[in-house]
């Protein structure tokens, strides 16, 4: 006589059984995902990876045969049919009906931010499904809880990297309004709902300045041990990585990106402009895909080459830095004083951010990012350093000239030339602008030494090419303009005048 063993799944049906001790939701990407109440976990739903597991968990399964396959097969398509919409993220989400901002930390746990306080979910309670972001592991709320200290500002935060800063280049911002703009860039990555509109962060820096450093201790503040920032890739590959990049992770950091194509610079103007973009999905059809980008973004650079184009250059928060003093301070250190503050650094911000959610309090608006300006003044108000964030972005026109003026030395010598009083109203011919260039860069430099733009500036042709290449593009601190000059034939006169 032979005994049946007794099936381990439902007989209503693994989809079914599943629908009741949880939820099958599709995201506004299309992706569908399953929610499990009991244990407050989101697995995508597929036939591998973490759904798969979960299930064999579930029903305490030994092996997987093939019963347990066809049956995990059929919830799949159960759960994609009867899946309802519902609006994802993965960092945090803002709910304008309610006016609440809900931020997501460890244990699958959610943070509530209203008028009201603050006060801890679990997910999917507020209608807003958490999904995990790859290598970000956020603080847990009990570590968040502990690290708590009274007061406000950000003491752990300027422990962690901003007392750390390296030396600011000459002329440059000070250390405070460095700091200032980084805690700016900071709560950026959490108001994406607020602000869709973000700066880029952009440490700029000689090699071994320390760039690098920072960037990496923001990467490391949010996403935890393991985290770092990525080299640039392949120019065939360049635009599409950052892409996939930005569309799924809630904060980007490019390292030493000091060339890029247009193509490349073109999407980090839309990403700091929060604007969807498509790309072809292969180099070989028309076929596109669309992105929605979610990341906030940080580029160091030696030698910003792409910052010359003024579309780009007006969306940076340009930190320019020097060589610091010499140090031995390990990487390794470095890390772990990141990693012990991290939890103290979220504390702090969960904080902020309700300074940020509950006052409608607006200025008027100094950079291109209104919203996030708002936001973040907000925030510097709350913890008494308003004046040195406003002094930072005052001082934003004139680090970005320097940024520019660095990435290449002739439009420095025709941003001096353009400076000179009366210049605006004058005209010129283009060989009558490369002998006033030459003496002008003489009188600066010295007859006798060799200047960098004596190649351009001596040859009236190829200064009239480049006067219309900054005509079309903008070059960021010099504005040129070109008429018809009728007594010469096709001759054209140049007017020029500083950004």
């Amino acid at each position: 006589m032979t005994t049946q063993t007794k099936s381990i799944i439902p007989e209503k049906g693994l989809g079914p059984h599943l629908a009741e001790r949880g939820h099958f939701l599709r995201g506004e990407h299309g992706k569908c995902y399953y929610h499990d109440r009991d244990s407050n976990t989101v697995t995508e739903l597929k036939g591998s990876g973490h759904f798969k597991r979960h299930v064999f968990n579930l029903l305490g399964a030994k092996r997987f045969d093939k019963a347990l396959k066809d049956a995990l097969r059929d919830a799949v398509e159960y759960g994609q049919s009867v899946a309802q919409l519902a609006t994802t993220a993965t960092l945090s989400c803002y709910s304008t009906k309610v006016q609440a901002l809900r931020v997501k930390v460890g244990g699958g746990k959610i943070v509530c931010i209203t008028a009201n306080g603050m006060k801890l979910e679990n997910n999917f309670e507020g209608g807003v499904l958490f999904v995990d972001e790859p290598g970000l592991v956020p603080p847990t709320f009990d570590e968040i809880k502990a690290a708590n200290r009274k007061g406000e500002g950000f003491p752990q935060l300027r422990a962690a990297l901003l007392d750390q800063l390296p030396p600011p280049a000459k002329g440059g911002l000070t250390v405070a309004e460095m700091g200032a703009l980084i805690v700016a860039f900071w709560i950026g990555i959490f108001v994406r709902d607020l602000a869709r509109a973000r700066p880029i962060l952009a440490p700029i820096g000689p090699p071994e300045s320390g760039k690098t450093d920072v960037a990496r201790r923001l990467v490391l503040l949010l996403y935890g041990k393991g985290a770092d920032v990525s080299g640039g890739a392949s120019l065939g590959r360049a635009v599409k990585d950052l892409a996939a990049s930005v569309t799924y992770r809630s904060f980007v950091a490019r390292d030493d990106l000091n060339d890029a194509p247009d193509g490349m610079m073109d999407l980090i103007c839309r990403i700091a402009t929060g604007a969807k973009f498509e790309l072809s999905k292969f180099h070989e059809t028309l076929e596109m895909e669309s992105y929605d980008p979610i990341a906030a973004i940080a580029i160091t650079a030696h030698m910003p080459k792409w910052a010359l184009r003024r579309d780009v250059l007006s969306r940076l928060l340009p930190l320019r830095f020097a060589l610091p003093p010499a140090t031995k301070q390990t990487g390794a250190e470095r890390e772990q004083l990141v990693l012990d503050a991290r939890a103290g650094v979220w504390a702090e911000t969960l904080k902020a951010l309700r300074a940020a959610v509950v006052s409608d309090e607006r200025w008027e608006p100094i950079t291109r990012f209104p919203d996030w300006e708002n936001i973040v003044r907000r925030v510097a108000k709350w913890s008494g350093n308003l004046d040195v964030l406003e002094s930072g972005l005052r001082k934003l026109a004139g680090q970005r000239t320097a940024v520019v003026v660095a990435a290449d030395p002739f439009l420095g010598l025709l941003r001096a030339f353009a400076e000179q009083p009366g210049m605006a109203a004058r005209k010129w011919t283009s060989a009558g602008l490369a002998d006033a260039l030459a003496e002008f860069a003489g009188a600066r430099l010295g007859e006798k030494q060799e200047h960098y733009a004596d190649l351009v500036v001596r040859n009236p042709q190829t200064l009239g090419k480049l006067l219309s290449r900054i005509e079309r593009e903008g070059a960021a601190v010099v504005v040129v303009t070109r008429e018809p000059l009728k007594a010469h034939g096709n001759k054209v006169v140049w007017r020029i005048r500083p950004l």
